[in-house]
């Protein structure tokens, strides 16, 4: 009996479980980037970039910072009072107006995607030059720097809604920097706001 017929058959056997494989492979990957996407959406990813890059912030860490705060929800409003996208306090984004010699915002001027993001980020970038650290920063903007000051006097803990957040935060930051560094993966995911 001729062995050929046999090893080609064999060979055949492999290649299409080979193919099924990475089809089922590739499959995964679309589908997990499809619920990366739902899970974790991206919005005005313009307005990111630009203020970003004003403030020299990487994208990835506003993207993570408005998601841990609204999840891209442009009219959110928590029940202490922040506004927007970046949730905003109206008193912080009031002050941060007036660092920036801007008029002095009204509530819904607070929620309009590009003030908000502008006040956040600048915001941001403040605490990190204050702290000078990523989970710091995060704090200080959850909290309130002189939380955090005072939690770096006494060595107490932060809050744990605090800790949460920040959390939420650097955990998250990974998806969008794969969305920010990689807009194919960003263009073959749809996104949706919930």
């Amino acid at each position: 009996m001729d062995p050929q017929p046999l090893e080609r058959a064999a060979r055949r056997r492999r290649w299409l479980q080979r193919l099924t494989l990475l089809a089922v492979l590739a499959a995964v990957l679309y589908l997990g980037l499809l619920g990366s996407r739902v899970l974790w959406p991206v919005r005005y990813e313009s307005l990111i970039y630009e203020q970003a890059d004003a403030h020299h912030l990487d994208p990835d860490l506003v993207g993570a910072v408005i998601f841990a705060e609204s999840r891209y929800r442009q009219a959110a409003v928590s029940p202490q009072g922040a506004l927007g996208l970046m949730q905003l306090m109206p008193s912080t984004g009031q002050w941060i107006a007036e660092q920036l010699g801007l008029e002095t915002p009204s509530i819904d001027d607070l929620l309009d995607p590009a003030l908000n993001i502008r006040l956040g980020t600048w915001y941001l970038a403040q605490l990190l030059d204050r702290f000078g650290d990523t989970q710091l920063a995060l704090w200080a903007y959850n909290a309130g720097p002189s939380n955090v000051d005072r939690w770096l006097e006494t060595g107490d803990s932060p809050f744990p809604e605090t800790s949460a957040y920040a959390e939420r935060a650097t955990s998250v930051r990974f998806i969008y920097r794969i969305y920010f560094r990689f807009p194919l993966v960003r263009s073959l995911t749809p996104s949706l706001v919930f």
